[in-house]
């Protein structure tokens, strides 16, 4: 069994090494990435969306409107022009193609907008009843969105940011904004912003404890309005009584000032939430954010290390501001952050001093400073299956101090962090490190930990109509002076794990996860459906030994595929095979998965309200 495990573990390190050494696979050439601008769908989709050019182009002597239309659209520059045209065009800073409009005036602002399938094969009466029961993002909410107007000059930094802010509402599934000479013929540019739509009505299933189950039906447009609906309805899978509903809206950017708004009231069998969330967010270099939390909830949480399932009872208030300054020198900005907590549990489990500090009630004051610039690439074929995606690059140093007072405890807490990331020649590449600790009022460490995390994937590798993609994720994070209890110990969690392990009996001081993953996105398409196919390779050490490598080994590997509709808000579909290895041999591992994914991001550098280390 030695010999197998040796052999286990040399198979590993030489693929997770050739994931990290991504651009040297096997394929035509390693080339600098590229945009694919929907060519996937093949010949005769793509012959059928560029009809609708070719309609507009028969109009162009109907209007002097129709006309410019129809140059910025189709006959202008590569941003527009190649829209519905198999070309591929090299990633490329998204201020690029605004720098050369930068400081003209704008005259006039233009909003397109699209229905969610429009421009998609003809479906008969299933396309035209679903664009008949959505209703279309209303103008007015587009416009609240934009963060420049008549009269403004052309900020490529801005109108860059802003490109990003629309593709992230989540009610849109495309958006890009096109500058053109202006339409009355003077020194100025018209600004046309073109939107699509994303199905957003949806349901979904949700298991709870005790054979209860609730159905989240959310409409995330509500009426246009670009705000999300939800209602959760709770029942039980063993024949019990209705167990209740829960209500929440959520408002997006209120009024065009940038602030949301997310409320919850209601009530499922033993599970209760009343909250009130308002925020927002750094958008500009120079700006600021504020935003506020005030909750009391009710529900179940599984206590990995004593395998048990708790009711937890919990009432908390959060705030926080920040202030940021731009710094032309630095080509970055200056900012200040400043948060208060207060957590009061009313149930839990049993806590002590040195025991599940997790659960302690607190009030906890927070300052943070520090540097950090974000601008963005575009491309497509990252996480998403075709969508335009932004993809952050820049950097962020920030060093955060403050006051922790504890129901038995109170002692200082310091934090400092560097994030950066860029695309290479061979890639993009991020990486991210944090340390912190707390100190006592008799000056001893308590409580630190080290994180370190980096993320990678290469560039788009084209293998006749097929792109490739590698990913590359390795995560470390290492506690100094933990006490015992929940919140003290890791365990495999979420993405910091091997996929597919069902053992959790998993867990440490120490943890170190070693992600790779191969794409290849196929020129399959049906009905606005993509496909891709992926394998992966995971290998995790977990446990109290402070070399890491000398805790206990598991890797899992596997296949599978993944469709998505980029104009449907449901999530990826993904079918799943794979298994486990361990020093011992074969682990307890779910063979086969059918699921929902949401959409990765890659991690952005806006600073965010200052906040304790998560330890788990």
């Amino acid at each position: 069994m030695g010999t197998v495990t040796r052999y286990i573990r040399i198979v590993t390190v030489c693929t997770v090494a050739a994931g990290l050494w991504g651009g040297r696979v096997h394929s035509q050439r390693v080339e600098p990435d590229r945009i694919v601008v929907d060519t996937m769908a093949g010949k005769e989709q793509v012959e059928k969306s560029r009809s609708f050019y070719d309609k507009l182009k028969s109009k162009g002597n109907s209007s002097g409107f129709i006309r410019l239309l129809y140059k910025a659209f189709v006959t202008g520059d590569e941003r527009t022009r190649d829209i519905d045209k198999p070309v591929e065009a090299k990633l490329q800073k998204e201020t690029a193609y605004f720098s050369r409009y930068q400081g003209k005036r704008i005259d006039n602002i233009l909003i397109f907008r699209n229905n969610v399938f429009e421009e998609l094969p003809d479906m008969g009466w299933v396309r035209r009843s679903a664009n008949s029961v959505h209703r279309v993002t209303r103008e007015s909410k587009i416009r609240q969105n934009l963060l420049f107007k008549p009269g403004d000059t052309v900020s490529a930094e801005v109108l860059s940011h802003n490109e990003q802010l629309l593709r992230d509402l989540n009610f849109l599934s495309d958006a890009y904004i096109v500058v053109v000479p202006a339409r009355n013929g003077g020194k100025g540019v018209d600004v046309l912003v073109f939107t699509r739509d994303q199905w957003t009505i949806s349901a979904d299933l949700h298991s709870r404890p005790e054979d209860n189950y609730y159905l989240d039906l959310y409409d995330n447009n509500f009426l246009g309005w670009g705000d999300r609906l939800s209602l959760r309805t709770y029942g039980s899978l063993s024949g019990k009584k209705y167990g209740g509903n829960m209500l929440g809206y959520r408002m997006s950017n209120m009024w065009g000032s940038f602030f949301n708004a997310e409320a919850w009231a209601g009530k499922g069998y033993e599970e209760s939430e009343y909250s009130l969330r308002i925020f927002k967010d750094f958008i500009l270099p120079t700006d600021y954010m504020a935003g506020g939390i005030a909750e009391q909830r009710q529900y179940y949480e599984t206590q990995v290390l004593s395998d048990t399932l708790n009711l937890i009872r919990a009432r908390n208030f959060d705030f926080w501001l920040g202030k940021s300054w731009y710094l032309p020198k630095l080509k970055g900005s200056f900012f200040v952050t400043a948060g208060y907590q207060n957590l009061k549990f009313a149930r839990r489990p049993e806590v002590r001093i040195d025991t599940n500090t997790y659960y302690h009630s607190r009030q906890v004051f927070l300052l943070g400073t520090g540097i950090y610039r974000e601008s963005f690439y575009r491309g497509n074929l990252i996480y998403g299956f075709g969508a335009t995606e932004n993809v952050p690059y820049g950097y962020k140093l920030e060093l955060i101090t403050g006051r922790y007072l504890g129901e038995f405890d109170n002692k200082w807490y310091f934090s400092l962090g560097v994030a950066a990331g860029r695309q290479t020649g061979a890639g993009y590449l991020r990486g991210a490190a944090t340390g912190s600790t707390f100190v006592t009022s008799t000056g001893k460490f308590r409580q630190a930990a080290l994180d370190v995390e980096v993320n990678y994937f290469t560039n788009l590798l084209r293998t006749g109509r097929n792109y490739v993609r590698q990913f590359a994720s390795v995560s470390y994070l290492h506690g100094f002076q933990r006490y015992g209890g929940e919140g003290e110990y890791l365990t495999f969690y979420g993405r910091d794990s091997p996929r597919g392990y069902r053992n959790e009996e998993m867990y440490g001081t120490s943890r170190l996860v070693v992600n790779t993953e191969t794409v290849l996105f196929t020129p399959i398409y049906f009905y606005g459906f993509r496909f891709a196919f992926f394998a992966f390779l995971d290998a995790a050490w977990i446990g109290n030994d402070g070399f890491i490598f000398g805790n206990r080994y598991y890797t899992s590997l596997g296949l599978g595929v993944r469709l998505k509709n980029e104009r449907l808000i449901f999530n990826t579909i993904q079918l799943r095979f794979g298994f486990a290895l361990t020093g011992k041999g074969f682990a307890d591992y779910n063979y086969f998965r059918f699921s929902s994914e949401s959409r990765l991001r890659m991690p952005g550098y806006k600073p965010e309200g200052p906040d304790l280390t998560v330890f788990r």
